[in-house]
C-alpha cells in the first residue's frame, strides 16, 4: 500500500527536470573521469594534449605514450581481490541478539555467493574508483527460475559506469548513496522503430519535433534513450505507542484495529520513505504486458550503491565544490611530461 499514484504529468515533468540536475551535477566529475580513463588505455595523449597530437600526426612525428599507471592501478586492484571484503551484519538493539545477526549474515553471505559478489561486483566497482574516481552497483530481485515464483536478491555492478545518473545532493550526504532521493539508469539507445517494434502499445511511438524540443537529453535525431527512474515518495503514517508497552511505536494501518483510545500512551505522525521504479522515455511513462507503471521496492532506500575515490570540497567563485579523484588523476600530467621526453 503506497501513497497515491500521481498523475503522468506531474511525474514526467519531474524526471525531465531532476535528469538536467543530475547531468549538470556530474557532468565535470564525468569529464574529468573519461580522462583518467583514456591515460589508463595509454591515450594520453588524446586526454591531455589532443592538439598536439594532431600536430604530430600531420607531420608525421611520433607520439609515444608509454603505459605508466597500469602497474600501480594493478597492483592495488589485486590487493582488494586477494583480501576479499564481505558484508557483516551485527546485532544492535531492538531486540536483535547474535543469533539473529548470525542468520542474516548466512542469507548475506548466499547472496554474494550466488552473485559472485567478490570477482563480479565489488572488485569491477573498486577498480572503476580507482580508474575514473565512481563506481556503482545495485541490488535487484529476480525470480529463482521461469518456473518459479520464488524471488531471490543478486548484486550486480554496472560494467559502464557512466549509464547510472544519481542524486548529486544525496551523494554528497553518503559515500555509499544510501541517501540519495533518485536515480536513473539509462538504457541503451534504441532507433526509432526498435522503440516501435519493443513498446508497440506505448500511446506515442511516432516522436515529432515537439517532443525533441521538451525532451532533447531524451530524443536526438532516430535515437531513443530509456531509462529506470528511481524515486522516494513519502507516506503519512500514524504511529501509537500502547500503555502496555510504551517504548515500541505501532503503525496503526498494521494493526488488526482501532486501537481503544484509554490504551493509547502517545502518537504521532511520520513520514515512510516508499521506493518506485517507474520506465520512461522522457515523454512517457512505459510499461510492458502486464506491468504497471510504478514498480514499488520493499525497502527504505534506492537499492543502488557506490565506490568513491577520495572525496575533496573545494572553496570556487561559485561556493563549495565536490571533487572526486582517482587513483590517476594526479598522475596524469607527469605521464604527460614524460611522453613528450620519450
Amino acid at each position: 500500500d503506497g501513497p497515491p499514484e500521481r498523475p503522468d504529468a506531474e511525474v514526467l515533468e519531474e524526471i525531465r527536470e531532476r535528469r538536467t540536475d543530475a547531468t549538470k551535477g556530474w557532468t565535470e566529475i564525468r569529464d574529468e573521469g573519461t580522462k583518467d580513463v583514456m591515460c589508463v588505455a595509454g591515450e594520453v595523449w588524446e586526454a591531455m594534449d589532443p592538439a598536439g597530437l594532431s600536430q604530430r600526426r600531420t607531420a608525421g612525428r611520433p607520439a609515444i605514450a608509454p603505459d605508466e599507471l597500469g602497474q600501480y592501478i594493478n597492483q592495488v586492484g589485486n590487493d582488494v581481490r586477494q583480501n576479499k571484503r564481505s558484508i557483516r551484519a551485527t546485532p544492535i538493539g531492538n531486540g536483535a541478539d547474535k543469533k539473529s545477526a548470525e542468520f542474516i549474515q548466512g542469507r548475506i553471505r548466499q547472496i554474494e555467493y550466488r552473485s559472485n559478489a567478490q570477482r563480479e561486483v565489488y572488485s569491477p566497482i573498486f577498480e572503476d574508483a580507482l580508474q575514473r574516481s565512481y563506481g556503482f552497483g545495485r541490488v535487484v530481485a529476480k525470480r529463482v527460475s521461469d518456473t518459479s515464483r520464488n524471488i531471490e536478491l543478486m548484486l550486480e555492478s554496472f560494467p559502464n559506469p557512466d549509464v547510472v545518473l544519481v542524486d548529486p545532493y544525496g551523494a554528497m550526504l553518503a559515500p555509499d548513496c544510501s541517501k540519495i532521493q533518485y536515480a536513473f539508469i539509462l538504457d541503451a539507445s534504441r532507433t526509432r522503430k526498435q522503440f516501435k517494434r519493443e513498446f508497440p502499445d506505448a500511446d506515442i511511438v511516432d516522436f515529432s519535433d515537439e517532443h525533441i524540443r521538451i525532451a532533447p537529453e531524451w530524443i536526438k535525431g532516430d535515437s531513443v534513450t530509456l531509462a529506470e527512474y528511481w524515486t522516494i515518495e513519502q507516506m503519512r503514517r500514524r504511529v501509537v505507542f500502547l500503555k502496555s508497552d510504551p517504548a515500541r511505536g505501532l503503525f496503526v494501518h498494521k494493526l488488526p484495529a482501532e486501537p481503544p483510545a484509554a490504551a493509547i500512551d502517545y502518537e504521532q505522525w511520520v513520514d515512510v520513505p516508499y521506493v518506485c521504479q517507474y520506465l520512461t522515455n522522457g515523454i512517457e511513462l512505459l510499461a510492458k504486458k502486464g506491468q504497471k507503471k510504478r514498480k514499488p521496492w520493499p525497502g527504505k532506500s534506492i537499492p543502488i550503491f557506490s565506490c568513491f575515490g577520495k572525496v575533496l570540497y573545494v572553496q570556487e567563485g561559485t561556493g563549495t565544490q565536490r571533487r572526486l579523484l582517482s587513483m590517476v588523476r594526479h598522475a596524469r600530467q607527469p605521464v604527460m611530461y614524460y611522453s613528450y621526453v620519450r
